[in-house]
């Protein structure tokens, strides 16, 4: 089949379109409001409290990544592979009782935690997130997804990230303003939620009378591989700034997060792709193992030359990158960019080969071993890294752990391929 017959496929009813456009329109603002706001927080809060701000930010997008445990692919896949209302109630709603009890068990852990290292400061900003926390969990994301239904959510989101960009400039002045910072950085997270929820319980998906605790338990039970598959790898990445400022400090913290908001901004570009991509590409590898072949071939390449574009562009402007933020050129944000911005070539084809490939063709064992393997590799190599080469040592050792990964999985994926194309008789 002809990759242009396979693009046709992909764009069926024009569903695959809408719903890439809505994680499009999701994924831009969510990195590009923050970017431009950035520099009235560091100018007003001062560099030290934006650190603070920020790896609180940080463990509380952790907690939210361990709160979606499992579900937020394996639902995603789920509900885009039937069409039974029933079933999808039943999920939806034992997934959030499990959500629930998760949170749980995450708020105790984080606050002992916090309190044993006396990071009280962190603790109370980390409280303060816990809207944002609530309100992403509310957003279902993964569930719109498998409806692909994600240019609904865009609509309510896109407006709540733009209001943040003027709330911020109006009201966040001095550095007593950190709390209303926090507020803002979290406001999206609480509308959209807000929304998705009523929407789910106005389209009847919202159904108490499917809770069961045994079903709750059961989907905790079942989920736990796909956690680890995906999960590891987005605690990873979460966590960064958060060990940052553990670390090295929080102004350290700080300058890792503008440096990783710039990394996000160029995974944003091909991540709504890859997002969407994700469900119709379930529905491919069931019916023809050579036109889901194809497809990844298409779209792993066309990430990969994006990415490496992205990364060009960033070497380029790279001082005005910097001047933007800081007003005059900082080295170490120069220095730390420099490595983080390659980071999402790597990253683009582990997606690709991870989660489109080995997840999608269900060899959890092979995905689970290969992302574990890429956080071990890092949690070695980071504090001698750091110890010589400070906070660009410390981009170092992440961009080196991923490169390993990315070896490592496209080995795998290309065997896996091959195996089920053997299977099918090609």
């Amino acid at each position: 089949m002809s990759i242009r017959k396979n693009i046709r496929l992909l764009r069926a009813e024009g569903s695959f379109l809408r719903n890439a456009t809505g994680f499009a329109s999701i994924q831009f603002l969510s990195i590009f409001a923050p970017l431009i706001v950035t520099p009235i927080f560091i100018e007003s809060l001062t560099t030290k409290t934006f650190g603070s701000v920020m790896a609180a930010h940080s463990l509380a997008n952790v907690a939210v990544i361990i709160v979606n445990f499992g579900y937020s692919w394996t639902g995603t896949r789920l509900i885009a592979q039937t069409d039974c209302a029933t079933t999808r109630k039943k999920y939806l709603i034992n997934a959030w009782l499990g959500q629930l009890l998760i949170l749980f068990v995450v708020l105790i852990a984080i606050t002992t935690f916090l309190s044993m290292i006396t990071e009280l400061i962190l603790l109370k900003y980390f409280f303060a997130y816990l809207i944002f926390v609530f309100g992403s969990i509310l957003s279902t994301n993964w569930f719109f997804s498998g409806l692909e239904k994600m240019s609904l959510l865009a609509k309510i989101n896109v407006p709540a990230r733009l209001a943040t960009i003027p709330l911020a400039y109006i009201l966040v002045r001095d550095p007593g303003d950190d709390y209303i910072a926090i507020f803002i950085l979290s406001l999206p997270a609480l509308i959209t939620g807000v929304f998705s929820f009523l929407w789910l319980a106005r389209s009847n998906y919202v159904s108490p009378r499917q809770a069961s605790k045994v079903e709750t338990i059961r989907l905790l039970n079942s989920e736990w591989l796909m956690f680890f598959v995906r999960g590891i790898r987005e605690i990873f990445f979460s966590s960064a700034t958060f060990i940052a400022a553990i670390a090295l400090g929080s102004e350290a913290a700080a300058i890792y997060a503008i440096a990783d908001r710039v990394k996000n901004a160029i995974l944003a570009v091909g991540s709504p792709i890859t997002n969407a991509l994700y469900p119709r590409m379930s529905k491919i590898a069931v019916n023809s193992i050579w036109v889901f072949k194809h497809n990844l071939t298409l779209f792993g390449f066309s990430i990969f030359g994006l990415n490496l574009f992205l990364y060009i562009g960033v070497l380029l402007f790279g001082e005005q990158i910097s001047n933007f933020f800081f007003s005059v050129t900082n080295s170490g944000f120069m220095s730390c960019l420099t490595i983080l911005a390659a980071l999402p070539i790597f990253v683009g084809v582990n997606n690709m080969t991870i989660i489109q490939t080995l997840v999608t063709l269900n060899r959890m064992i092979h995905a689970t071993i290969l992302a574990a393997g890429g956080v071990v590799i890092f949690l070695i190599i980071f504090y001698p890294l750091s110890v010589s080469h400070g906070l660009s040592g410390f981009a170092l050792a992440i961009l080196l752990s991923e490169f390993a990964l990315c070896v490592a999985s496209l080995i795998v994926a290309v065997q896996q391929i091959k195996q089920k194309l053997m299977l099918q008789g090609y």
